[in-house]
């Protein structure tokens, strides 16, 4: 039920609370308070600063979006977490009244974003809905779906696995490393750590973590191994075990009990699932109605125009529909950024992304045609991201402006904090891959020798264990993340002509060989200005926003109705439905 519903209006005339200016206090300190009249509020107004104000249907509608992302803890002071969303709310009415007087919603480039986020809102909105014509999930419901699913919320047993391994393949090398990892598990049982010894003698790549395999559940290894390590004491390792290619030693590090979720951890889950499953046979009938393919291409194509494409060419497009691939690359950049945060090339499966998009599309023609959807409903969703996006842009000119008030602190920043503003080191490579097969260990211990004994030729060693060489020109620290998250301290170390330790990849071997090595070169405070600036806005955004909002209720002091925020304290908080990204998950599965 909306906030607005439970909420009596509060009676003209009330007594006005005056707040205090700091954004993270829930209560206001005797410094931070400024002395007010007592006021009349307009009926429903709860809070006032200067020609700012907020009634109760706005400040239910802020609430609701920022449940979202923030909840306040179970037990918490509603009455605090009410006081920095009405300063919030505040804060945000005035960047937006200023964004709009500078215009910032006429530029091309905002018209352009609106009109690709009116098109998604439209297909969000037919689905909301469509499930808002679900019949309604009763906790009945929920507790069937649960004792159906047990297995499903039991969280199975993970331990925090470390490894140290030695390469042997025959009889008298395993006989020598038996003997040698017997004597390091002793070494750890008298107190050596096990990390400090896997990174400094290791033949796994997992040294290169410190021997570091990860929180494992049963069944992730091979079946003995698996058996072995789930049998073991915390803290305490195992002894020395044989297979065809070496010998191993695992230490269990930490050990994360199994558990059941209770039925109130799975509660969101549960109901986002049977309102989806209730959903989809609407949908599944939706896209049968629509049998254009969109020019779809297929997997093979597709993957050709990532690849090669400058982006013009399109993907998808049908009467006034069209989805090019420089469009499906910033799909796909989001989607990086929001799930894996690593850019590490493209994510998921793009085959799969783009179907989903032309789902999307499907539906929103088939909601316009059947007039699934009011006008006010799109206008009004259209209208709160307008209002995000100008809040957004003016926010950063805000903080930008008030950061370059200081420039001797900008410069200050820029002194101390050198590496940000240089060029990046850059490394040029020379790069021997082979592709994995049954004698990768053999491999392997022959590029650990090369490396080991100083080898130059990669070429020579080519000859010697097949593979193709090719040469990575000027790659940076990001570059070679990319390849693999553990080769930039692999080749950092490196001087020229030397070839690296080996890696591992999923389908490869790897060697490298230093051709030459870019030093960073530092940039002077003008030339770096721009970066200075973001750079330190990034880093102090919350020191100025807090002075941004010092400043704003120094001119206008914040008052705020102290029975309206009472009531706004019994009257609890809403539920969300059902989660976009659920819904995205549902587009996909199509």
């Amino acid at each position: 039920m909306p906030l607005s519903a439970v909420h009596a209006r509060a009676r003209a005339g009330a007594i006005v609370l005056t707040l205090g200016l700091g954004l993270t206090a829930c209560q206001p300190s005797p410094e931070d308070t400024v002395d007010a009249p007592t006021v009349e509020l307009q009926p429903g107004e709860i809070a006032r600063s200067g020609s700012l104000s907020v009634d109760r249907q706005a400040l239910d509608q802020f609430v609701l979006r920022r449940l979202q992302q923030e909840r306040p803890v179970p037990g918490a002071d509603l009455s605090g977490w009410y006081r920095e969303r009405i300063r919030e709310y505040l804060i945000e009415a005035d960047l937006l009244q200023t964004a709009r007087a500078r215009q910032l919603d006429q530029t091309e480039e905002f018209q352009s974003a609106r009109a690709s986020v009116r098109r998604e809102q439209e297909t969000d909105l037919c689905l909301r809905q469509k499930v808002g014509q679900l019949p309604p999930v009763q906790r009945s419901d929920l507790q069937a779906e649960f004792d159906r699913h047990a297995d499903q919320f039991q969280r199975p047993e993970r331990r925090l696995t470390l490894h140290y391994y030695r390469r042997a393949s025959d009889a008298a090398a395993i006989h020598a490393a038996s003997t040698e990892l017997t004597t390091l598990r002793e070494r750890v049982l008298q107190g050596e750590d096990f990390r400090r010894l896997a990174r400094a003698g290791s033949d796994s790549e997992s040294r290169h973590r410190d021997g570091e395999l990860g929180w494992l559940s049963r069944g992730e290894l091979p079946t003995a191994i698996d058996a072995a390590v789930f049998a073991l004491d915390e803290g305490v390792p195992s002894q020395p075990l044989t297979t065809a290619d070496g010998v191993h030693l695992f230490m269990v590090e930490s050990i994360a009990p199994a558990r059941r979720a209770t039925l109130i951890e799975a509660l969101p889950a549960l109901r986002e699932r049977l309102l989806l499953e209730r959903l989809e046979p609407t949908l599944q009938a939706s896209l049968a109605s629509d049998t254009d393919d969109y020019d779809l291409p297929d997997d093979a194509t597709l993957a050709t125009l990532l690849r090669e494409s400058d982006g013009s060419d399109l993907l998808l497009h049908d009467g006034d529909f069209q989805l090019s691939v420089g469009d499906f690359r910033q799909h796909l950049a989001r989607i990086a950024r929001r799930e894996s945060g690593q850019g590490a090339g493209l994510p998921g499966d793009p085959p799969t992304l783009l179907r989903a998009l032309r789902n999307r599309e499907k539906l929103r023609r088939v909601c316009q045609a059947e007039g699934w959807l009011a006008d006010d409903a799109l206008a009004a969703a259209v209208k709160q991201w307008e209002e995000q996006r100008l809040l957004e842009l003016q926010r950063r000119q805000t903080l930008r402006a008030l950061a370059e008030e200081d420039e001797q602190r900008l410069r200050l920043f820029h002194s101390q904090n050198p590496d940000q503003f240089s060029t990046p080191v850059r490394w040029s490579l020379r790069r021997l891959r082979i592709a994995l097969d049954a004698s990768a260990s053999t491999t392997m211990a022959k590029l650990e020798a090369a490396a080991a004994s100083g080898e130059q030729d990669l070429i020579a060693l080519q000859a010697q264990v097949g593979g193709e060489i090719d040469e990575l020109p000027r790659q940076r620290g990001a570059d070679l993340r990319r390849i693999s998250p553990t080769l930039p301290a692999l080749i950092a170390p490196l001087q020229p002509d030397q070839l690296s330790p080996p890696l591992r990849t999923r389908e490869h071997l790897q060697i490298f060989q230093l051709l030459s090595r870019e030093d960073p070169q530092p940039a002077d405070f003008e030339s770096a200005r721009e970066r200075v600036i973001s750079n330190f806005v990034r880093y102090h955004a919350a020191d100025l926003y807090r002075r941004h909002a010092e400043r704003l209720f120094a001119r206008q002091p914040l008052q705020i109705d102290p029975d309206g925020l009472q009531e706004l304290v019994s009257g609890g908080l809403p539920q969300t439905d059902i989660s976009p990204e659920a819904l995205d998950q549902l587009l996909e599965a199509l």
